[in-house]
C-alpha cells in the first residue's frame, strides 16, 4: 500500500501540539498517522517555515532541447522515415548516455505537432502541367452560371483489383496533406484493370461506360461515340453551343 496522505490542516495540528511539547508517539496517537508522517512534517515547518509539499522536478529530460530541435530537423528532412529509423539516428546525435525509445521520440514529435499519416496519392504533374492548369483557370475565372452550364466535363479512372500496393505513411504537419513532398504521385490510368468513363454537367450525370484493361485512342473513339454523344443529348440543350472539356492526356488526341 501507499503512504496515506495527510491534509494541510492536520499538518499544521502536527505543529501545534509539537510547540505544546507533545511528544512525537503522542501526536501520531493525536493525529491519526504515523510517527514517520509526524517526524517529517515537524522537520518541514522547521526548515521551510510551513508545511506544505515540496516541488518535485520529476523524471528528468533524457534529452535537451539543441537534441530535441535536431530530431525535428531529421523529422522533416525526412518525412518516410519510421520511428524506429528516427530514432536510431537520433542517438547518435546525442551528447548523453541515456538509452532513448521509440515512445520518447514519439512524444517529441507529437510535441512539434508532427504527427503520422498515410501518404496521399495524387497524379503526377509536371511544372508544365501545372502552369497549363493555372493558365486555363485564369482564362475562365470570369465565365458565368450560363457559361459553365455549356460545359460537358469528362474523366476517365481505373481500378486496380489485386496486388494493390502498399500505402507509406509520412509525419507532418496536419495542414501539410497535399504538399508535393508529402504525396506519392502516380501517373494517370497506370497499373488499373477496370476503368470507368464518365461526364458531368451543371444539370447532372451523364452515360458511363466501364473498360477492362487501358484507355487507348481506339477505346477513347468508342466512348465518345457510344457515351460522350450521348451524355450531351441528356444534359445539353443547345448542340450548338457547347463545349467538351477533358483532360488532354496523350490518347485524347492521338
Amino acid at each position: 500500500m501507499g503512504r496515506k496522505r495527510i491534509e494541510t490542516q492536520v499538518k499544521w495540528q502536527i505543529v501545534a501540539y509539537y510547540k505544546l511539547n507533545y511528544h512525537p508517539n503522542q501526536i501520531a496517537s493525536l493525529c491519526n498517522c504515523s510517527r514517520g508522517c509526524v517526524v517529517n512534517t515537524i522537520r518541514n515547518w522547521k526548515e521551510n517555515g510551513g508545511v506544505g509539499d515540496k516541488s518535485r522536478s520529476g523524471r528528468p529530460r533524457v534529452s535537451t532541447e539543441k537534441e530535441d530541435k535536431t530530431l525535428f530537423k531529421l523529422a522533416r528532412n525526412n518525412p518516410r522515415w519510421s520511428v524506429r529509423k528516427l530514432t536510431g539516428e537520433w542517438r547518435t546525435y546525442q551528447s548523453s548516455k541515456s538509452s532513448i525509445g521509440r515512445s520518447t521520440v514519439n512524444r517529441r514529435l507529437l510535441d512539434f505537432q508532427l504527427e503520422s499519416y498515410n501518404e496521399t496519392e495524387k497524379q503526377l504533374l509536371s511544372k508544365e502541367d501545372k502552369k497549363k492548369r493555372l493558365k486555363w483557370c485564369l482564362e475562365r475565372k470570369n465565365w458565368t452560371f450560363e457559361k459553365w452550364s455549356s460545359v460537358l466535363f469528362s474523366d476517365e479512372s481505373n481500378f486496380q483489383l489485386v496486388n494493390r500496393k502498399t500505402t507509406a505513411r509520412v509525419r507532418r504537419f496536419k495542414n501539410e496533406k497535399y504538399e508535393s513532398r508529402f504525396i506519392k504521385q502516380r501517373v494517370q490510368a497506370g497499373g488499373g484493370s477496370v476503368g470507368i468513363w464518365g461526364a458531368i454537367t451543371s444539370n447532372g450525370t451523364g452515360v458511363c461506360q466501364v473498360y477492362s484493361g487501358r484507355m487507348d485512342q481506339y477505346l477513347y473513339i468508342d466512348t465518345l461515340e457510344n457515351a460522350m454523344l450521348p451524355s450531351r443529348d441528356l444534359l445539353i440543350d443547345d448542340h450548338s453551343n457547347w463545349i467538351y472539356q477533358q483532360d488532354y492526356v496523350l490518347w485524347h488526341s492521338t
